[in-house]
């Protein structure tokens, strides 16, 4: 009976584990999700947080599907304190999580990237991260991070430096980090010696900083944050941000979505 009693109480706390419900959201600095794989992706100090959330938007379609998937799309975005407090934005960072509903459908494609330049100074994973990791020229024009800090009332660059760490979560979900600081004045990306390399050494030291991450949920409380900052009129374009999704059949149709 003792032994019957026990696997009753082992099997039901097995079935309120399976049943808790699935979770994304901030906590502090971090953005974290309970929804394997599990993941925590934690801003360090001094950056700020300036605003988080979640929102579905439609995947950018630059082929022919008529009917994109909604992707998940939960973000926490940072700040120095002088963008915090109103002035201009002069560091920005965000963490992303990108997931897909239903992965008998779709998938994210683990070899695509979006089409930014990429400087040529280097593209490795950084300090304890294995995510791949690139440094990009972004243009502010079209970018949704920039959209939401116009949107309320602050002066971003034209063009950012951004140091960019991106994976593939398994097939369904999408992790970025990501660390921007206004384009120096000087800096030629196509000739990367002399002043342009110490700028740039110096910027990926800062970006290097910026992030932590470990593959376990932080928790959150029962009540998240709501927005602070007023969303843009665009929508986050998925293609701009992690690249293709394709058919989970991997069949070359009109519901593949590709560059």
């Amino acid at each position: 009976m003792r032994r019957l009693l026990l696997a009753f109480c082992l099997l039901t706390a097995g079935a309120l584990c399976a049943c808790s419900p699935a979770r994304t959201g901030t906590v502090g600095n971090t953005l974290t999700t309970n929804t394997r794989p599990q993941i925590s992706m934690t801003a360090n100090t001094p950056l700020q947080r300036a605003d988080s959330g979640t929102l579905w938007v439609a995947a950018k379609n630059s082929g022919h599907s008529m009917n994109p998937p909604m992707v998940e799309f939960s973000y926490a975005l940072f700040a120095d304190s002088a963008a915090s407090q109103g002035g201009p934005v002069t560091v920005s960072a965000h963490a992303l999580l990108m997931r897909l509903p239903d992965s008998r459908l779709w998938r994210f494609s683990p070899d695509s990237w979006p089409q930014f330049q990429t400087l040529p100074f280097g593209a490795s994973a950084s300090g304890d991260l294995l995510w791949p990791a690139r440094l990009l020229r972004v243009p502010a024009e079209g970018d949704w991070i920039s959209e939401m800090w116009k949107t309320n009332g602050r002066e971003v660059p034209e063009f950012w430096l951004a140091k960019r760490w991106a994976d593939t979560l398994g097939e369904t979900a999408k992790g970025i980090m990501e660390y921007r600081e206004p384009w120096p004045d000087g800096l030629d990306e196509t000739m990367m010696f002399g002043e342009s390399a110490e700028l740039v050494a110096a910027f990926i030291k800062r970006a290097d900083a910026a992030f932590s991450m470990d593959m376990s949920y932080t928790g959150l409380p029962e009540t998240v944050p709501a927005a602070a900052m007023t969303r843009p009129a665009m929508r986050p374009d998925t293609l701009r941000l992690v690249g293709d999704i394709d058919a989970a059949d991997g069949s070359d149709s009109d519901d593949v979505l590709r560059f």
